[in-house]
């Protein structure tokens, strides 16, 4: 029997703990980046801190149905986790709106269902929030 044929498709992305990372030679996040080539804030990819911040989480998790802020959230990683793998109520907010679609494009990968907040440290209700990341 032979062996199959490894896919000619590349994946571009990585999977950590569950969660897809799109890189940025995915197709849908190349068209995004030729739309919005300007970001303001380091909105431009996944960052490999996102997946130690995700190793810590696991181990450290915070508590079921909490109320999260993760703030500077670019393109989700973090909130997507969160929202996986706790059912959290999870707020992601980022002071650069040219992210919002790859945030967008993202969580629609992951199935994840999140609301992005357009702001600073300024105009948050931060007392609303139990955990902070």
């Amino acid at each position: 029997m032979k062996n199959p044929k490894p896919s000619s498709k590349p994946k571009h992305y990585t999977e950590f703990l569950g969660v897809k990372a799109l890189s940025s030679a995915h197709p849908e996040v190349k068209k995004l980046k030729y739309k919005n080539p300007n970001h303001s804030a380091h909105g431009n990819k996944n960052w490999r801190s996102s997946f130690v911040l995700m190793d810590y989480l696991k181990a450290n998790p915070p508590a079921f149905n909490d109320k999260v802020l993760e703030i500077g959230c670019g393109w989700g990683l973090i909130s997507i986790f969160i929202s996986t793998y706790f059912a959290n109520d999870i707020h992601s907010a980022d002071i650069d709106p040219s992210v919002r679609p790859f945030f967008s494009l993202q969580s629609n990968i992951n199935n994840a269902i999140l609301e992005y907040v357009l702001g600073t440290l300024l105009n948050l209700k931060l007392k609303s929030y139990a955990n902070i990341a």
